[in-house]
């Protein structure tokens, strides 16, 4: 299971929060679950908090037109700021090893270098 975080602003929030049903429809198709949270200091700043066994899917999903066309209808601000869990292990022949999503494991030394 993958969580991935998106955050985004919106024009309007009581407009954006009333099509929380069409959202669960159109994120609910690569996602088993998901929380939404709104900026305590400002609020037309939005997270929304995914859980998924299928990101590329999610990804692709959030590329198409209708998810187009419902950002549109929601006030969605661009951009979107996506974040995937990094997971990380302390192992006894590798060290530290961390991994992002897929469970590509690399070393966190690679993981860092620029």
């Amino acid at each position: 299971m993958a969580t991935i975080v998106a955050r985004h602003r919106v024009g309007d929030f009581s407009t954006w929060i009333r099509a929380h049903e069409k959202r669960a429809e159109i994120i609910g198709q690569a996602s088993s679950s998901f929380k939404t949270f709104q900026d305590v200091n400002d609020p037309n700043s939005v997270i929304l908090v995914i859980e998924t066994e299928e990101p590329g899917k999610l990804a692709a999903i959030m590329d198409d037109l209708p998810f187009a066309e419902a950002k549109a209808s929601h006030t969605v601000i661009s951009p979107i700021t996506v974040s995937a869990e990094v997971k990380c292990e302390l192992t006894k022949t590798d060290g530290l090893l961390c991994h992002v999503d897929q469970g590509f494991l690399v070393p966190l030394e690679e993981n860092t270098r620029n």
